[in-house]
C-alpha cells in the first residue's frame, strides 16, 4: 500500500494472468464477509479483486451505483423476468462473498407512462460501502453515467465476461 497524491491510497495487484492492476481509493482482499450491523459509513472493505471486476462489468452494462447521502455507494442490479437466472446467479455471487443480505432478490412491477404494458422483473442491492466512492467517481459525472478514457486499466477477463 502506498500513500499517493491527496492522501489517496494506491494499491497494486496482480490478476490471475499476472497482469499488473492498480486501484486507487479502493481496497481489495480475498473472501471477506462484511458485518450487517456495521454502519455503512464505516464499511470500507477490503474488497476482493473478483468482486471489483464483476462490479465494473455490471456498471458497464445494466448495473448502476446509487449514491446515498452521507453514507456511501451501493450497487443496484435490476433485470427483467426473462433474465431471472442471470440475476439470481449474480445474487449468489455477491451473497457468497458477503456483499448483500440473505434476503433473495425482490420482484418488481413497472408500468411505463403511455404504454399499456406491465413489466416484471427482479432486483437486489449490495450493502452500502464508503470505499465504493472511487467507483462512482470513475463512472459518474454530474449524475450521468460516462465511460472514461482510461477505463481499460481496470479490465480483467471476469470484467469482460459479465
Amino acid at each position: 500500500m502506498i500513500l499517493g497524491k491527496n492522501n489517496t491510497i494506491k494499491h497494486t495487484f496482480y490478476s490471475n494472468n499476472l497482469k499488473k492492476i492498480k486501484f486507487y481509493q479502493g481496497f481489495i482482499h480475498n473472501n471477506l464477509a462484511f458485518h450487517t450491523q456495521c454502519r455503512s459509513i464505516n464499511r470500507v472493505g477490503p474488497h476482493n479483486l473478483d468482486v471489483i471486476s464483476v462490479i465494473i462489468g455490471l456498471i458497464l452494462g445494466d448495473g448502476y451505483l446509487h449514491k446515498r447521502t452521507g453514507e456511501g455507494i451501493r450497487l443496484c442490479i435490476r433485470q427483467s423476468i426473462i433474465h431471472k437466472d442471470y440475476l439470481f446467479s449474480l445474487y449468489e455471487f455477491f451473497n457468497n462473498n458477503g456483499y448483500c443480505s440473505n434476503n433473495p432478490p425482490r420482484k418488481y412491477t413497472r408500468k411505463i407512462k403511455g404504454i399499456e404494458k406491465t413489466y416484471y422483473g427482479f432486483e437486489f442491492n449490495t450493502y452500502t460501502f464508503r470505499s465504493f466512492i472511487w467507483l462512482h467517481d470513475l463512472f459518474y459525472k454530474k449524475g450521468k453515467k460516462v465511460i472514461g478514457n482510461n477505463i481499460e486499466k481496470y479490465f480483467t477477463s471476469l470484467t469482460l465476461a459479465i
